[in-house]
């Protein structure tokens, strides 16, 4: 506005802004807004019951961000946008990436040294490494689990998917601002980027909505469903000139009435919001509260409320609310694996840590660079070049600690992970000689088909294949079924899909929609390749878990009218498949389930966990009587089928007075009922032994 930009050259991007307006100077009260706002999603994610809607101090702060990051450039105009970029991204990364790459680091390295390596919470590393780029909200967005779900509290790095959130605002927050602050504006211009901000905050509002209704994740993590909460704090820093005088006026009794406006749309959002609704369309109203009490403490600085937030012990948690916010999160998902969180002592400690660390984090990390001479006399350029080569190398670092875990890590299941995982790459027992395994998979309706067949020998295969499918407990028989692929020659196809489990007995396929159509696909494939001499395994989870791994409360699966309805539907399609094929169909009696995950309880540091408390063994008797009743359930169904077969593995996996989750010092569970891969080798003889003799039988 004061002089015409010259043409783009070197250095451009260095050349510094110039002031044309007054800058809306700092607001001690806003930081203590950051101070509630950082309290409550602390205390939300300390214990639930305290706070139910804690969660939505991440909605004030979005306000806040809105507000605090407009404010810092408004007062600005830039000769070019190269200026304009390189010295909003400077600051960026200055203020946040620091503090965000050590927080990182330092758990990654602690999660790869104490936490056991689980398929059960897989999404962790991948949320990690996206965290280091401003992603994880993403990779969140495409999982199965809810913020809100038992999983996610496991997941160190669940609290990344806001940041991920505000640096992707980072990335277009220039370019809305660009009209704004670049030099010989009008007001007419001025007016439209406000216009701008104001309509994509509309239609992110809409997003919001339409996302609630269709896929709930992508309105909860992604910014298009969140930009709005952002744009209320931009349109509150852009207009403040116009809004701020005025409210500076108002009589004492319209003040008050937006203070009771302001405390009570929070307190409400505090107290009483569920995730039912949520983001949308309840997240209004936090929202609406942050910003009125951002008009309050921005005008009034002397009102009762903004003393209030101003006062010394709040600020001293609003101007560490940052790093509290990076190190509360991992602080307590480390404890919870560990030590556990379940008792008020742990729960202040986990508190006193978070404070600690959050302390630390800003005394020696933030404001070093925050306020260093140095990095402020070198060219914002590159300043900003510096911040993100320091991001992509601390990504590059804690990608390597998580491809080191099994090395690091002093878990027993690291130490011994030929005993304990069973996956794909488990080392197998010698078989014929020269003979070994062919893998290969093709997807099928959001699930896969994994075939193993025996290759390299003068054995060759056998007539006869044998077909799984289920969910986890048929993928946890993987080392088993490449065994028996190696040693019997008969082909082995695996069908699964996690959570989707066949003919459970106890609820019918056809309550799950999630797997319908992968259920309808694997028996259409059923139908088409089944032959009389194949046969067709159906392992599952059948019983009631009482208790999962994650210390959360199992669903029921004891219904008795969803019981029947479930047999029903077996019967129809056993009755179906037998025809149509004349394979054999054989069940998976129920294995033994022990009181507490053996992975997560078999570590001296994980010992004294509240979860780790039933033990790792059940009676015996207690065990058979828990499981009689889906037994008899799979005996009446062979009774009504000629072709249907139970196996039994119960015998060898539970051979004494108690059914142990170890094998001596060999764990026979990987949790609570999925088999290690020690308990795979314990039944191999008699699974070659059974089904050999079926597949025998089916050949005559």
């Amino acid at each position: 506005m004061n002089q015409t930009p010259g043409p783009t050259r070197v250095g451009e991007g260095d050349l510094p802004p110039s002031r044309t307006r007054r800058s809306l100077g700092y607001f001690p009260a806003v930081d203590g807004l950051r101070a509630l706002a950082v309290a409550t999603v602390m205390l939300f994610h300390l214990n639930k019951s305290l706070l139910p809607g804690g969660f939505v101090g991440v909605d004030i702060f979005f306000v806040i961000s809105g507000f605090v990051v407009t404010a810092s450039l408004a007062h600005l105009e830039f000769p070019g946008i190269l200026n304009l970029l390189s010295y909003f991204y400077a600051r960026r990364l200055t203020r946040i990436m620091p503090a965000l790459a050590v927080c990182m680091l330092v758990t990654v390295g602690v999660y790869v040294l104490l936490i056991p390596s689980s398929w059960l919470s897989n999404l962790t590393e991948h949320t990690g490494i996206a965290a280091f780029v401003g992603a994880s909200n993403i990779v969140l967005a495409r999982n199965s689990d809810t913020y809100f779900a038992t999983t996610s509290a496991f997941n160190p790095f669940l609290h990344t998917w806001s940041l991920g959130v505000e640096e992707q605002f980072y990335l277009v927050f220039p370019f809305l601002l660009l009209f704004h602050a670049r030099r010989r504006h009008t007001a007419g211009q001025e007016r439209m980027a406000l216009a701008a901000i104001i309509l994509l905050g509309i239609v992110s509002f809409g997003l919001c909505g339409y996302f609630a209704a269709t896929n709930p994740k992508y309105s909860f993590y992604m910014l298009p469903s969140r930009f709005w909460e952002l744009a209320m704090g931009m349109v509150l820093a852009l207009t403040f000139e116009r809004w701020s005088g005025r409210v500076a006026r108002l009589s004492p009794m319209a003040v008050h009435g937006i203070a009771a406006v302001a405390v009570v749309l929070l307190l409400v959002s505090f107290g009483t919001l569920s995730e039912a609704h949520f983001p949308f369309p309840v997240a209004i109203l936090p929202a609406v509260g942050a910003a009125l009490a951002i008009v309050l403490s921005a005008a009034l600085p002397r009102y009762w409320s903004t003393r209030g937030l101003a006062a010394a012990p709040v600020l001293w948690v609003g101007l560490r609310s940052y790093s509290l916010y990076l190190w509360h999160w991992p602080v307590y998902v480390l404890m919870r694996w560990t030590i556990g969180l379940d008792t008020i002592g742990l729960q202040l400690i986990a508190v006193a840590l978070t404070l600690l660390a959050g302390h630390l984090s800003y005394t020696f990390v933030e404001q070093p660079l925050r306020t260093s001479p140095r990095l402020k006399a070198l060219p914002r350029g590159r300043v900003a070049l510096g911040g993100l080569a320091a991001a992509l190398i601390a990504t590059g670092m804690g990608a390597t600690l998580f491809k080191a875990q099994h090395q690091i890590s002093i878990s027993q299941t690291a130490r011994y992970r030929d005993d304990w995982y069973t996956g794909g790459n488990s080392p197998l027992l010698p078989g014929p000689e020269g003979c070994s395994v062919a893998q290969s998979r093709r997807p099928i309706a959001d699930g896969s088909v994994t075939t193993w067949t025996r290759q390299g020998c003068a054995a060759g295969a056998k007539g006869g294949r044998l077909f799984v499918i289920g969910n986890s407990h048929a993928l946890a028989y993987t080392p088993m079924l490449r065994q028996f692929a190696l040693d019997s020659g008969h082909e082995v196809r695996l069908y699964f899909r996690s959570e989707c489990a066949f003919l459970v007995l106890n609820v019918p396929m056809s309550a799950e929609t999630r797997c319908i159509r992968f259920h309808d696909q694997a028996q259409a494939d059923f139908v088409k390749d089944l032959r009389p001499n194949d046969i067709l395994f159906m392992p599952s989870m059948r019983l009631d878990q009482g208790v999962n791994q994650w210390g959360d409360d199992a669903p029921s699966i004891a219904d008795p009218a969803s019981g029947a309805a479930a047999m029903t539907e077996a019967q129809a399609v056993l009755d179906h498949l037998a025809r149509s094929t004349g394979a054999l169909l054989v069940f998976e009696a129920p294995k033994p389930v022990v009181p507490a995950p053996t992975y997560r309880c078999i570590d001296w540091y994980m010992a004294e966990n509240a979860i780790c408390k039933a033990g790792l063994s059940i009676d015996k008797e207690v065990m058979l009587a828990t499981r009689a009743p889906v037994l008899g359930k799979m005996q009446q169904l062979a009774r009504e089928n000629a072709r249907v077969r139970i196996w039994d593995p119960f015998a060898v996996l539970c051979p004494g007075a108690a059914c142990q989750a170890m094998d001596g010092a060999k764990p026979i569970f990987f949790d609570r009922h999925h088999l290690s891969n020690h308990g795979n080798q314990m039944l191999r003889a008699v699974f070659d032994a059974d089904f050999d003799k079926w597949f025998s039988a089916g050949a005559e």
